[in-house]
């Protein structure tokens, strides 16, 4: 049976939770530290929305950085070998956005894009063709280009498998 690696962001506002990857806990999140926000961005608990737990990630992006998104950043790094695809539970308030994946390993970067379309959505994003080291991914981001107009987003229920 195929190993799971799960990262789990949408449940990560329940204190002590830990993230599982394929060696293991990465870490343990009880808030938002781990997350970063671009300039223009934010991100916020939310209970709308949610599809799992007791919370979402309301991430609001305005219209004043030029590509503007969300970071999780590890000190060591996530490894995601065995993961072959990228899912997420979205709530769109807006209209379609197009936004780019982007996962860095030590010396390479790579970037994949994808649409989320207005409304509740489960998008899912194959990483097969990922040239990075899956087992020492250092960053994984969500970031779009300038935006027209704000967007507002609500994430839950991240996971690679």
């Amino acid at each position: 049976m195929k190993k799971l690696t799960r990262l789990i962001i949408g449940a990560m506002f329940i204190a002590g939770m830990t993230v599982v990857g394929a060696d293991g806990p990465l870490g343990e999140f009880s808030n938002f530290a781990k997350w970063k926000a671009g300039a223009g961005t934010t991100v916020v608990k939310s209970t709308e929305h949610k599809t799992t737990g007791e919370a979402s990630a309301k991430i609001t992006i305005a219209t004043t950085d030029k590509y503007p998104g969300i970071l999780l950043e590890n000190k060591g790094v996530f490894n995601l070998s065995n993961a072959t695809t990228m899912s997420f539970d979205c709530f769109n308030a807006g209209d379609k956005v197009k936004f780019v994946l982007k996962l860095k390993s030590p010396g390479k970067k790579f970037s994949k894009k994808f649409v989320i379309p207005a409304g509740q959505n489960k998008i899912s994003i194959s990483l097969n063709d990922i040239k990075v080291d899956m087992s020492a991914v250092r960053y994984i981001k969500i970031w779009t280009k300038k935006p027209g107009k704000e967007i507002v987003l609500y994430l839950d229920n991240l996971v690679f498998e």
